[in-house]
């Protein structure tokens, strides 16, 4: 009957509609405000860098939409691991923490060479309005920003004057 068929496309659509908000809904790796299904953070694996004696592995920042993106969304970065801003000349640069979960060190690197340090800077409370987010600017134009997981660069003995050579 024509009550049964409206009935059968209701529930179809009903299930349609289920199954569409359990696909885009936030995983908690994803954060808050991510509607996709792809994880939030980064490929980890695009480069190699070498940092006194270790090898670190990196996902690469080169343009300026994954510049701008960087590691926010991010709930966890493995040790080893990190974020490789690429800049094509050295330039001043300014980083804040918008949309970020975790807590990371910033290095700042000009010719292969650490400049300065930001070290174990909190993510901003989720109230923080965008205009009042805190701003780190690198101590003299850099051609490169290493960012990783708060306590990593003490760790590794990362220092002014201490080398990183992209692999």
């Amino acid at each position: 009957t024509s009550k049964k068929v409206v009935l059968f496309i209701g529930a179809l659509t009903a299930l349609g509609v289920i199954v569409a908000l359990t696909r885009n809904s936030p995983t908690q790796e994803q954060g808050p405000n991510h509607l996709s299904t792809k994880p939030a953070c980064r490929d980890f694996d695009q480069a190699t860098l070498l940092v006194n004696d270790t090898v670190l592995s990196v996902a690469l920042a080169a343009t300026r939409t994954e510049q701008s993106r960087g590691l926010s969304g991010c709930t966890d970065i493995p040790e080893g691991h990190g974020m490789y801003f690429v800049f094509d000349k050295l330039k001043p640069v300014t980083f804040w923490m918008k949309g970020m979960f975790i807590s990371l060190d910033i290095i700042w690197i000009a010719d292969s060479t650490v400049i300065g340090l930001e070290k174990n800077i909190p993510p901003p409370n989720n109230s923080t309005a965008r205009t009042n987010l805190p701003r780190y600017r690198a101590p003299q134009p850099v051609d490169a920003v290493l960012e990783l997981p708060a306590g990593q660069a003490e760790r590794l003995g990362i220092d002014a004057g201490t080398s990183v050579l992209l692999q």
